[in-house]
Order: structure tokens, then sequence, then C-alpha cells
């Protein structure tokens, strides 16, 4: 059985996937069964994410408050699936799309 069937799924739907330890691998999976089935998917993440994890995705792409959202729906149109995030951690190679924010100490 298909992801989508066993959560029950519908057209115009918004799905998330809250602490996302452990279940990025279905997230990915719903993403790629939608977009096989022609639905547009946009993802992103709370927390970080490993940059070899949206390998497999069409298009990551990083957006900054100049980034038009009708850039987004091209994309989408073009891609399918697209994962946007917002900053990229090049030393620990890993995505975010929340504001970083140090530790003290």
């Amino acid at each position: 059985m298909r992801l989508r069937e066993a959560l029950r799924i519908l057209p115009g739907e918004v799905v998330s996937f809250v602490e996302l330890a452990g279940k990025r691998q279905p997230c990915f999976q719903l993403a790629a069964e939608l977009r096989a089935e022609e639905w547009r998917v946009l993802a992103t993440t709370t927390t970080r994410v490993a940059s070899y994890e949206v390998e497999r995705v069409p298009l990551a792409m990083q957006v900054t408050s100049d980034t038009n959202p009708s850039l987004i729906r091209q994309q989408l149109d073009r891609h399918g699936f697209v994962f946007v995030y917002t900053s990229i951690d090049s030393e620990r190679k890993r995505l975010s799309a929340c504001r970083s924010t140090s530790s003290p100490g």
C-alpha cells in the first residue's frame, strides 16, 4: 500500500511530519509518490537536514527574504518536488529552514 493511501491524503491537503527524527525517509518517500502522481510537493524542515538527505529531491532551493513566491511556484511546476531551506552550514553539511541560534558558552 502506498503511503498516500495509508494516510488517506486527498488533493489539496497539507501534510506535516512533526519531529522528523526517524521520519525523513517516509517524508521523502511520500513526496516521491505524490510527485509520481503529478502532485506538487513543497518540503522544508524546522530543524536541520544533512545535505546528502536531500540529494534525491529534484530541487533543493535556498530562499531568502528577497525570494519571490512566484519563483517557487515556477520551480514546483518544473520539478514537481522542491525542498526549500534558508541557510547552509557548509562545514557540517547541513541545511536549515530556521534561523540558527548560538548556544551560550
